[in-house]
């Protein structure tokens, strides 16, 4: 092998789905569970249940004290308002709790054993908002980290990392701390997610990439519903064994190095070639194919390009010829012959600065960007709400996280999200009326569906929309961007406090504008891709907008020619 052999014929060669790949496409598909154990146990572990001011620790020692014959006392969440007895109800002061009484035992959760409620209450989701800082931060740096130190690295470096930061959250001695380390696992979340999904997706040829992202999509979703068993099941103890739990779930990692291959892909692309033998001589053996016969294939497809190319080089040269014999201009072919060869020669090196400076790019990134804040925003503000839904709180959570399996198998077009999203807005509006309670449930656990299926096809449409140079830039920009709306997502609950069908009206509108703007944006189906800055000017101008009707059109015409 050498640094020009084709990647993709190695594993074609080696056999797609043999037992090398599919273990090491296990091995790093789970590491999606820990990702999603870290970022939504905060259902569980930062539950705030109903609870009222405790009235023997409040300013005044003992409050019968003050109370006369025309002076009485309300207790309220979060303070003791005393009252003159007349006809306004006169205030005559309030008395700031200094404890709090919960519905549930206080070490169940970190919001109740540190108090944040009340005037506190935004520290909660404030913790969480830092993990999504913490993710638009590792979404940029981890995704450069994996380029240059290797995917391998980096995904078993976050690995251990969430490891020893989940273990260490669990001993936490008060918010702050708690809080700065959520911001690094939000980190090294991005870590695992990233650089794995990167290292799944190089493990595949490119004709079954699909595949691993359907089988990312699941495991993730798998992931979320298994974190309604961690709570469930350690309901009666404390917050801190629920994150021990998930943490220890983690310790594969330790020896994940030792059985954990690099890419081949950037072993070969970095000159790593003694390496990348190594691994494919480990793949061969794995899957009962010789050594020996990969290296004859790859000769053999080797020979076969360079033959093609020949033909492809010999056509041009006639064609050189025959514009010679009608032009008896010299200079036109020797123009010609120069054209071809800046355009064979000219290789166009882009970077995110490309993305601002060219209008199109920009105009429709805008919209991208908008539709992922939109879709994180949704997605996070409806699961990390569930548990405050009627009904059980497990159960709720558990079905939020269940629906999102049928979203995978669902194409985001054909489903009107925003309606489920509204609905819901109109339907939290509602307390006490059952059939009405029961609706919200219902078109939240659809908006849930619906939500997801957006989210997983954005990922899949994004990098289509940017020329090759640019689409892992593009790509990472846009996570990057999109916790924005992860940051805002966990206020959606204080949010619905004080109106109960605001999360839900944000949601819906946003949808709305969202299904919009995306009319704006070019149709990917059945085109070729664009290569460089200038292809992609072309092709925006050809079917973006309102050309996208006939663009569907012709290519139905060209779906029934060929049939």
């Amino acid at each position: 092998m050498d640094s020009n052999t084709d990647v993709d014929d190695v594993l074609k060669s080696l056999g797609t789905w043999g037992k090398y790949q599919t273990f090491q496409l296990a091995l790093s598909t789970i590491g999606i569970w820990p990702s999603a154990f870290q970022l939504l146990s905060i259902v569980f572990t930062g539950y705030r249940p109903d609870f009222e001011c405790d009235t023997d620790q409040i300013d005044s020692t003992n409050i019968t004290n003050i109370v006369t014959s025309n002076i009485s006392f309300e207790v309220r969440q979060c303070d003791v308002t005393l009252f003159r007895n007349s006809t306004n109800s006169t205030t005559v002061s309030k008395h700031a709790c200094k404890g709090y009484l919960y519905s549930i035992p206080k070490d169940r959760s970190f919001v109740t054993e540190w108090d944040l409620v009340c005037d506190r209450s935004a520290l909660a989701e404030f913790s969480q908002t830092l993990a999504m800082i913490g993710q638009a931060i590792g979404a940029t740096v981890c995704t450069s980290l994996a380029d240059r130190f290797g995917r391998k690295t980096i995904t078993v470096s976050s690995h251990l990392c969430i490891l020893t930061l989940g273990i260490a959250i669990a001993f936490s001695p008060n918010y702050t701390v708690f809080a700065i380390l959520r911001f690094f696992i939000g980190i090294f979340q991005q870590g695992i997610g990233m650089a794995g999904a990167i290292l799944n997706l190089e493990i595949i040829p490119m004709e079954n990439r699909y595949i691993v992202e359907i089988l990312g999509q699941l495991t993730w979703t798998t992931g979320v519903a298994l974190v309604t068993a961690f709570g469930y099941f350690l309901r009666d103890y404390s917050w801190r064994y629920t994150h021990i739990a998930i943490s220890l779930f983690s310790c594969y990692s330790i020896i994940q190095y030792w059985i954990q291959e690099e890419s081949i892909r950037w072993l070969i692309i970095n000159n790593k070639l003694k390496e990348a033998e190594r691994i494919v001589r480990k793949a061969a053996r794995w899957n009962n194919v010789k050594y020996d016969d990969v290296i004859k294939r790859l000769e053999i497809l080797k020979e076969k390009k360079k033959s093609l190319a020949t033909k492809e080089t010999l056509t041009e040269k006639e064609e050189i010829t025959r514009m010679i014999n009608i032009n008896a201009d010299d200079t036109m072919p020797q123009k010609a012959c120069l054209d071809m060869e800046s355009q064979t020669s000219d290789v166009e090196y882009l970077n995110v600065t490309h993305i601002f400076r060219e209008k199109i790019i920009l105009f429709n990134s805008l919209i991208l960007w908008f539709a992922w804040v939109t879709d994180s925003l949704t997605y996070y503000g409806l699961t990390l709400t569930s548990t405050s839904l009627a009904g059980d709180r497990f159960v709720n959570y558990l079905i939020t996280a269940l629906v999102e399996y049928p979203a995978v198998f669902i194409e985001f077009f054909i489903l009107n999200r925003y309606l489920f999203d509204c609905l819901h807005g109109f339907f939290s509006v509602t307390d006490g009326n059952s059939s009405l309670i029961t609706s919200s449930r219902v078109f939240t656990f659809l908006g849930k569906m619906t939500i997801t299926g957006a989210f997983s096809t954005i990922f899949l449409y994004t990098p289509e929309l940017y020329p090759t140079n640019l689409r892992n830039v593009g790509l990472g920009l846009s996570s990057a961007i999109s916790r924005l709306g992860g940051m805002v997502a966990p206020f959606a609950g204080i949010l619905a406090m004080y109106i109960s069908w605001g999360p839900g009206a944000a949601f819906g509108i946003m949808c709305v504008i969202v299904s919009l703007l995306c009319l704006y944006l070019p149709e990917t189906r059945g085109f070729e891709l664009p290569q460089t800055i200038e292809e992609l000017k072309q092709w925006y101008r050809q079917h973006s907008g309102k050309k996208r009707k006939d663009v569907a059109v012709n290519y139905r015409d060209k779906e029934s020619v060929a049939k």
